[in-house]
């Protein structure tokens, strides 16, 4: 993450001149490489806690805010969300939202998936990423826009989270406050929240098949009729 590491020789004093111009974008430039260096510091150590909580068996709850915190730390004017998709196929139930209203969470909580059903709900639909710059003027958002309006949300871009296998298991989405369009590092963002929220659910669906079988396996040993014959 964080994309490739730009050099920060290219220009030596003597090229930078007295130029207040030359200095002023020389300046700027080495700005934005400490901000990026920053930025891939902040994704580097929040995807480690990521990590090591999946590593401790944490639940899932625990892990997905853990990731939201990481993301919303990373770019303090979004405020993430992780959607599951039930078994069915058919609804989107709440993963984590910390920062998001509770009235909006609870609206939005169960969601029918389908195409124009805002922007998680037509993501997993569709299986493809859709990027909603205003909430208040685009169409799949036409039935949420009341409730989007309410709880202050202006744009919404959303993710497919995928399984190994390709199958969908839900969404993460990042929200802002105003109208917004993402650019490179953004959706570089988007997507590594997406992969690593996809390794923390399949992980808990993994134990929870697992403990699954292992009660019913015990269930059976323990109903099972038993005989003992004495042969002489």
């Amino acid at each position: 993450m964080g994309g490739p590491a730009r050099s920060t020789s290219s220009t030596s004093p003597s090229e930078l001149g007295s130029d207040p111009q030359v200095l002023r974008a020389r300046i700027a430039e080495l700005q934005r490489e400490c901000a990026d260096l920053h930025r891939a510091q902040q994704i580097h150590r929040g995807a480690g806690r990521v990590l090591e909580s999946l590593t401790a068996g944490a639940p899932l709850d625990e892990v997905l805010h853990i990731l939201i915190d990481t993301i919303e730390a990373v770019t303090p004017t979004m405020l993430g969300s992780v959607f599951l998709l039930e078994d069915n196929g058919r609804r989107l139930r709440l993963g984590a939202a910390p920062r998001l209203p509770d009235f909006y969470n609870e609206a939005i909580d169960g969601l029918a998936i389908g195409p124009a059903v805002g922007s998680c709900g037509t993501c997993a639909h569709t299986g493809e990423r859709i990027i909603v710059e205003d909430v208040m003027t685009h169409p799949y958002w036409a039935d949420l826009r009341e409730i989007a309006q309410r709880a202050g949300l202006r744009a919404c871009w959303s993710h497919p989270i995928v399984s190994l296998t390709g199958g969908i298991l839900g969404t993460f989405a990042m929200y802002y406050r105003r109208p917004q369009r993402p650019d490179a590092s953004d959706l570089e963002l988007l997507t590594f929240a997406a992969h690593l929220a996809g390794m923390a659910i399949e992980r808990a669906r993994t134990e929870a098949a697992l403990t699954s079988s292992e009660q019913r396996l015990r269930a059976l040993v323990q109903n099972a009729p038993m005989c003992i014959y004495e042969v002489d």
